[in-house]
């Protein structure tokens, strides 16, 4: 019976279906199973699109949807086991404020595996809503974490790491996302 809003990366896409990453706490209320709507940004991006939840994970903040469509999409490379994400890197993050186009914010690493739990990234600024979801790229443009809280205390955003981001991925049978082996 509610909205939320979220971000969302493009991580693979052939034969005109895209998956994509976001966060897992967007589909807390419907439990995975409501109605999933995706836009996508772009010179004539569609609208709407019409998604369907492939997995979940709240421990994680991870989810994992896939859409249909006959709109050319890049995907991004997504990190792997080998990429490293030291304190200080510095790094991008792209997220749509409160639903808005996407807006691109220059930031650093300020930590790593700072909380317990499933890997994750510490960076500075805090994200605001509507970003959740959103990517967290390394300078080179590989997708290194996925934006699911923001830390107002310290004025910083936390991501999912890659090692969570890779775990996901393996649980459902999409490794070769990361692992480049198609």
């Amino acid at each position: 019976g509610g909205v939320s809003w979220g971000t969302v990366t493009v991580i693979d896409c052939r034969q005109g279906e895209a998956l994509i990453l976001t966060c897992g706490h967007i589909f807390r209320d419907s439990a995975g199973k409501g109605r999933v709507e995706v836009d996508l940004f772009g010179p004539r991006g569609p609208r709407g699109v019409a998604g369907q939840v492939v997995s979940w994970d709240l421990k994680r903040d991870l989810a994992l949807v896939s859409i249909f469509t006959d709109a050319p999409l890049e995907a991004v490379r997504v990190g792997g086991a080998d990429c490293s994400t030291p304190v200080g890197a510095a790094v991008v993050t792209v997220g749509c404020n409160g639903g808005a186009d996407p807006t691109i914010h220059r930031s650093r690493i300020t930590a790593v595996d700072k909380y317990l739990g499933p890997a994750n990234l510490q960076v500075a600024g805090q994200p605001v809503q509507g970003r959740s979801g959103g990517g967290l790229f390394a300078i080179d443009g590989t997708l290194i974490g996925v934006c699911n809280a923001a830390d107002p205390a310290d004025n910083e955003g936390l991501f999912a790491a890659l090692p969570a981001i890779h775990e996901q991925l393996e649980e459902s049978g999409l490794a070769f996302v990361y692992r480049n082996v198609y």
